[in-house]
């Protein structure tokens, strides 16, 4: 495991989906996706989140870390659907 990831990285997907961020990702994939795209940062992307209230699978604003891992667990979860 990365030094760089938190404690929590091992919960499985569904509580980082539930999170909060995760809910908001889930729902807005196509919106990410673009910005991330076009070349939005993940400290960036980080920093709006928490401006928005999102939260991350602890109550806490997320960080760069958690919010690209969240991101990677969405993804995950929605090409496992197609």
């Amino acid at each position: 495991m990365s030094a760089t990831l938190p404690s929590y990285h091992h919960h499985p997907d569904s509580l980082w989906l539930a999170s909060p961020l995760g809910q908001w990702m889930m729902a807005h994939v196509d919106s990410v996706a673009e910005s991330l795209y076009y070349g939005r940062s993940w400290a960036s992307a980080a920093r709006g989140f928490a401006r928005s209230g999102l939260l991350d699978l602890r109550g806490r604003a997320p960080s760069a870390v958690t919010a690209e891992e969240t991101w990677r667990r969405v993804l995950d979860r929605t090409f496992q659907q197609d």
